[in-house]
């Protein structure tokens, strides 16, 4: 029996590729909408119908109606939004609340057997929550004990201010011009060298000028910005004014406002990520959650992961997590298994778009990766071009060290070195995993055994993609791609579960009718 997918939120496809691996799925419909994203989906998941965005769905049943019924959900909405913190480590909300509403929209609207979350760990710590509208207070179906005020610190601005723009709604600036403003003054004060401050004055005043309420706000702020006033204080009052806008746009219900010296604080009412799903979805779904290591699944990555696993409760099934194959450490998949055979083929500086020719790609009969590789073409075996000072940085640092190793001398060209993270410049080592793959470009990942960058086909091997995924965009997306993906041996053992739970359901159905 195959059972039909919609994958939410799919990224390149990763956790889709998990699923067809295990077999007895067919990713019916996949929603993404980043288009590099979609190009890399459409080229390896040709069956799949793509949409591209998940905003534009409310209407499940017309949704049903199109596009059929689906037994499985999987995906999980982007997290990095709900908290952040600011210069003054206050915390202040950028707010993707809206996508897990709507994630648990679909969830509620299409029923299906079983769903599937996955997501950084993180979305089990206090710094991730959700806050909560007016309607969340007041639906029964939310534990009202998990619920804890949240103190939002709006710096730079006026209890006035909040009053008039956000708090009776009558704020009008558009979205884009204040989150232009805020990226250009940002970009502007992250630079190293100031060329001319009245040149980047008048491009603020001309992007405020075409906006009234813009204006109003910021324009005695954009004339007193001076060269030696660049201590953020523009840039955080923007800031605050983004987030007022989001609580306004998401009707986040506001519990009191007070005005401080260094600006006005809001409580609010929260709760934690992970609960506020629980607690949408616990009425229909059994549900279970845990963390998981991918490396002990196979996949050759120190790589921490969220995972939440749903059952329809009529289905009298217990919902499982997915179960771990390698618990020994000298059982743990390495760098070398996943990279180590492409050593003879020189990465480019652009894709090929036929490939490279690997007939002799060598296949050690111990390598427990060696279903990675099944393609007689490599694909995205290329790298970005290398500055001479990364270069020298590159050969001085030892398998396992990182850019805090290096010597003085060569650590000048970043403004506080010692602040530098540990994931920077670091040299993987052929005898063990590597650490968690994020962009592997931005961070400057070094190939173990040459004074080289981490190819985009590397990294993707170090992530589990077989050779036979094509990665799509440019070649800086392509990266990001692949650092944003489900490890796909990962998500195959996610699916295995999940068709040991459907089997079972079915097992019970057939129980049932056979008693009756």
């Amino acid at each position: 029996m195959s059972y039909r997918v919609l994958d939410l939120f799919a990224g390149a496809g990763g956790l889709s590729q998990g699923f067809k691996n295990a077999g007895n799925f067919s990713i019916a419909v996949a929603i993404e909408n980043n288009k590099y994203a979609q190009e890399t989906c459409r080229e390896n998941h040709k069956e799949t119908t793509m949409l591209s965005d998940v905003l534009d769905y409310s209407d499940f049943s017309d949704f049903k109606t199109k596009y059929g019924e689906f037994d499985v959900v999987i995906g999980g909405p982007p997290c990095q939004g709900f908290s952040n913190a600011n210069r003054q480590h206050n915390q202040i909300i950028n707010l993707n609340n809206l996508l897990v509403k709507k994630y648990i929209e679909f969830i509620e609207g299409i029923k299906p057997k079983v769903f599937v979350m996955e997501n950084v760990k993180m979305i089990r710590s206090k710094t991730h929550f959700y806050l909560l509208s007016a309607k969340d207070i007041d639906s029964e179906r939310f534990d009202k004990a998990l619920f804890r005020t949240q103190v939002l610190c709006l710096p730079n601005i006026k209890y006035e201010e909040a009053l008039t723009y956000n708090i009776d709604h009558k704020m009008q600036f558009h979205s884009s011009s204040i989150l232009l403003l805020k990226k250009k003054i940002r970009t502007y004060e992250k630079g190293t060298k100031v060329t001319d401050l009245d040149k980047f004055r008048a491009e603020l005043l001309n992007l405020i000028s075409e906006d009234k309420d813009l204006n109003n706000l910021f324009l005695s702020d954009v004339l007193g910005y001076a060269l030696t006033e660049i201590d953020s204080r523009l840039y955080d009052r923007v800031s605050s004014f983004v987030v007022m806008e989001e609580l306004s746009k998401q009707k986040i219900y506001i519990k009191e406002m007070r005005s401080t010296d260094a600006g006005i604080e809001l409580d609010c009412l929260s709760i934690g990520v992970e609960e506020y799903i629980t607690n949408s979805l616990n009425q229909d779904y059994e549900i279970t959650a845990d963390i998981y290591n991918t490396v002990n699944f196979g996949v050759p990555q120190l790589r921490e992961r969220f995972v939440m696993i749903g059952v329809l409760k009529q289905l009298k099934v217990e919902p499982r997590g997915p179960e771990r194959t390698i618990t020994l450490e000298e059982d743990y998949r390495t760098v070398g298994d996943a990279i180590r055979n492409l050593e003879n083929y020189e990465p480019g500086y652009s894709e090929n778009s036929k490939g490279i020719k690997v007939q002799d790609i060598i296949k050690n009969e111990n390598n427990p990766l060696n279903k990675l590789f099944d393609s007689d073409r490599i694909y995205n075996h290329f790298i970005t071009n290398t500055t001479e000072v990364a270069l020298q940085r590159f050969a001085l640092i030892e398998p396992g060290k990182n850019f805090h190793s290096l010597d003085a001398k060569y650590t000048k060209t970043y403004a506080k070195p010692e602040r530098t993270q540990n994931s920077i410049y670091r040299r993987l080592e052929y005898d063990k995993p590597c650490p968690t793959v994020t962009n592997v470009r931005k961070s400057m990942w070094i190939h173990p055994k040459f004074n080289r960058a981490i190819s985009i086909r590397e990294a993707a091997r170090l992530q589990s993609f077989p050779d036979s995924f094509v990665f799509k965009g440019t070649k800086d997306r392509q990266y990001q791609q692949v650092g944003n993906a489900v490890p796909p041996l990962f998500a195959t053992a996610i699916a295995k579960t999940v068709l040991l739970m459907l089997s079972n359901a079915e097992n019970n159905l057939s129980n049932s009718i056979s008693e009756n």
